[in-house]
């Protein structure tokens, strides 16, 4: 390689041979030949047709060896073509290639710059990403808000009609410009985007909006319209996607936490906007007034468990500059929180992972709150009904979860919502009926609604059979109750006992756990501390979390699974990549023995908080003996440094697994000696014998936690075992698993508190 050559190089990717080549003019205008540039546009034999060409893309990369390179890209499946390039290479070929999301022209100029100057490959990269700030700073009217008004939510009402995409590309250049010239011809309005019920969605009239969707092939393009789709508009649509997609499923109502309410509606949605004042100036005053709300907020936040997550959030770099932007453009404080909130909210909403696109409830959440404090009025932030309701609301949010009381909320009904939100999972501990993706027109304030928690059934103005018919189902599960000598066992007639632990979450469900007589902790998740945290939590902060869950059950054994992170627990902060089936991926132990500056710190966290109670340690997704005996070793270097620096600490602690991967299990007396306990998780457990996502209602028939599958599973694993074996799974609540379970040998089983008495009663009378 020349010496006076820079170590990086430029790709340049466009659908159009002419515009890539016009950019390396321009770039050779201002930095001569001391750059490397290349050019792979265009399709077709000479690069003369509209598109782009991933063997030309891998060829022009091949002949840039041995140089980093900087891959530019201008639309569309540019995208696609790009990484599948990249599959064609060597693995060491592909360390030196970035794909650069930075726009085409701006980015390549900053790049070229940068790889003149010699800077790497990341700081061109991060060069070329900042291109655009100086035109936004320049031109702060034309900041955001032809994003922001280009992007609204699917509305109850809407008509709809989906089409499954076939090209290999998804939605590219051309299908997509020819979609914008159908809408300027419709003479109506219509927005596109997926098929789900929180999807954003962007003008027919919008290519960047269309493309910046990146739906792909074998997803639904759904197209929307506040009106009738007209006739001809139709046809146009089927002729540009083919036939409709009548098969792809509606989205249904879903039940999220279990439980029987009947009563009037309370409707809850508030929006941001409903919070501003009509009129606001700006006034020198206003950034202060509006740093001063935050930080109120923000200790509010450091105080509450799971809702401590979002103060990270706060502190978003990227929230400060949105937040500059919007006071550049004159807007008053409240306007500026508001419009920076919402669109750093519809930006989440638009990422393909749910779990992640599920936080931007927790944007709004701190918008509203943020609000609340700089108006004055922080009441406003919480749901208060003057008397006991079904809320109705769009997307629930941790704080208004937070503070509901089950003697006023009866249940929740959410418009959107998510089973694995933070919401979810303080409603659930509350025991408060929840169910989402309920999307009927007929929904308002004032009338009156029967609901199922568990079925997900919503019934506007129910007969006096359908809801006696619903009650029934509860009323046999709410008469159930513990004895009052319940001491967390039940005695079998074959003289062994069944004893009964608890999974807990949070301090609230360790103290329902002691009250109702737990004999301890059989699954302490510590998981909820994690989630929407882009920066780890410090080993204070863990350590805390866990010392308040653990303080109700002083006395009894807790069992603390570290974090289970990957698959459907995705953890920025863990900088795990994306991955195409992470479900088979990095997570659980996995993940934690990738990441050992976290592993040492999440450890030492838990034994400090473990000082003077009796804890336990669980690994999850174990599969090889190899993973135990490298976790043994870590555990025991922690403990040395701990005792070193004279840190109080929990000590001897038995270590356990998790029993859900089936190479464990088919050969459970190769972890002989080297784990304490093993408790089974029936619900990863039975996904991966039967390899169907638990999630996927179409693959429920497969069978389930009390097949003959599964059931022989774990008896091979208590006769290859000599250590006690539980269940903590969700089949381990379930009163007929239960016994299932039982008669095949358990007799440990942990569940949520609240699925005692039913087990109890179905055991004792078996």
């Amino acid at each position: 390689m020349s010496p006076s050559l820079p170590v990086v190089a430029l790709l340049l990717v466009s659908h159009s041979r002419a515009l890539a080549e016009a950019t390396e003019a321009l770039l050779r205008q201002v930095t001569g030949d001391s750059v490397r540039i290349a050019v792979a546009a265009g399709a077709g034999e000479g690069g003369e047709e509209l598109g782009t060409d991933a063997t030309r893309i891998a060829a022009t990369l091949s002949q840039l060896a041995p140089h980093a390179v900087l891959v530019l890209l201008d639309l569309g499946s540019a995208v696609l073509s790009a990484q599948m390039a990249l599959e064609f290479l060597p693995q060491e070929d592909r360390q030196r290639v970035a794909l650069c999301p930075a726009p085409f022209v701006e980015g390549a100029m900053a790049g070229a710059l940068a790889a003149q100057a010699g800077l790497s490959l990341p700081e061109v990269a991060r060069e070329a990403q900042n291109a655009l700030r100086g035109k936004q700073n320049d031109l702060p009217g034309a900041d955001s808000d032809a994003v922001r008004e280009s992007v609204m939510r699917v509305d109850v009402g809407m008509e709809r009609r989906c089409y499954e995409l076939s090209d290999p590309a998804g939605l590219h250049l051309r299908p997509a410009a020819e979609l914008v010239r159908v809408a300027g011809e419709a003479g109506m309005d219509f927005w596109v985007g997926r098929s789900a019920v929180a999807t954003p969605l962007v003008a027919g009239k919008s290519l960047s909006g269309l493309l910046a969707l990146e739906l792909r092939q074998g997803e639904a393009l759904c197209v929307y319209s506040n009106e009738a789709l007209a006739p001809d508009l139709l046809t146009r649509l089927d002729g540009l996607f083919g036939n409709p997609a009548e098969a792809l499923p509606e989205v249904r109502p879903q039940g999220v936490v279990p439980g029987f309410a009947l009563g009037l509606v309370a409707d809850a949605r508030l929006r941001l906007e409903d919070l501003l004042p009509v009129a606001e100036a700006a006034t020198p005053d206003g950034a202060e007034r509006l740093r001063r709300a935050i930080t109120v907020v923000a200790s509010r936040a450091q105080e509450e468990d799971i809702l401590g997550a979002q103060r990270a959030l706060l502190v978003d770099p990227r929230l400060q500059e949105k937040l500059d932007a919007e006071f550049r453009r004159g807007q008053g404080p409240a306007h500026a929180w508001a419009g920076a909130v919402e669109e750093l909210a519809q930006e989440i909403e638009q990422l393909h992972e749910p779990l992640l696109r599920a936080r931007a409830a927790d944007w709004r959440d701190l918008g509203r709150q943020v609000l609340g404090e700089l108006l004055g009025d922080p009441e406003r932030r919480t749901v208060a009904e003057a008397r006991p309701s079904i809320l109705l609301v769009d997307d629930l949010l941790p704080s208004m979860a937070a503070n509901m009381d089950p003697a006023q909320v009866l249940g929740v009904i959410d418009r959107q919502g998510a089973p694995n939100s933070h919401a979810a999972i303080l409603l659930r501990g509350a025991g408060i009926p929840y169910v989402i993706n309920v999307r009927a027109p007929e929904l308002r304030a004032g009338i009156e609604v029967a609901m199922d928690g568990a079925t997900g059934a919503v019934i506007v103005a129910p007969q006096k059979a359908q809801v006696d018919a619903i009650r029934a189902r509860y009323t046999r599960s709410e008469t159930l109750a513990l004895p009052e000598e319940f001491a967390g066992e039940l005695a079998l007639a074959d003289g062994s006992h069944v004893e009964f632990w608890a999974n807990v979450a949070s301090p609230a469900e360790a103290q329902e756990a002691r009250r109702l007589g737990a004999r301890g902790i059989g699954l302490l998740r510590t998981e909820f501390l994690y989630l929407d945290r882009w920066q780890s939590p410090n080993e204070e902060e863990q350590m805390q979390h866990v010392q308040k869950i653990l303080a109700p059950m002083s006395g009894r054994r807790c069992v603390v699974r570290l974090l289970d992170a990957g698959a459907d627990k995705p953890l920025p902060f863990l900088r795990l990549r994306r991955e195409e089936n992470p479900a088979l991926g990095l997570r659980g132990i996995r993940a934690l023995l990738a990441c050992p500056d976290f592993l040492q710190i999440h450890i030492r966290a838990i034994l400090r908080a473990g000082h003077g109670q009796d804890i336990a340690l669980m690994a999850p997704m174990v599969s090889q003996v190899q993973e135990i005996i490298e976790l043994r070793r870590v555990l025991a270097s922690c403990h040395s440094a701990l005792l070193e620096q004279q840190i109080d600490h929990a000590w001897p602690v038995a270590l356990g697994i998790m029993a859900e991967v089936p190479a464990m299990l088919l050969e459970p007396g190769s972890f002989r000696g080297l784990v304490d306990f093993v408790s089974v998780g029936t619900n990863d457990l039975t996904q991966y014998v039967f390899a169907a996502d638990r999630g996927d209602e179409r693959l429920q028939n497969l069978g389930g936690a009390g097949s003959s599958a599964v059931l022989g599973l774990i008896q091979g694993l208590l006769q290859g075992l000599d250590v006690p074996v539980s269940v903590c799974g969700e089949a381990a609540g379930n009163p007929q698993l239960a016994l299932g379970l039982v008669e095949h040998g358990i007799r440990r089983l942990s569940m949520s508190p609240r699925s005692f008495a039913g087990v109890w009663q179905a055991l004792r009378v078996a």
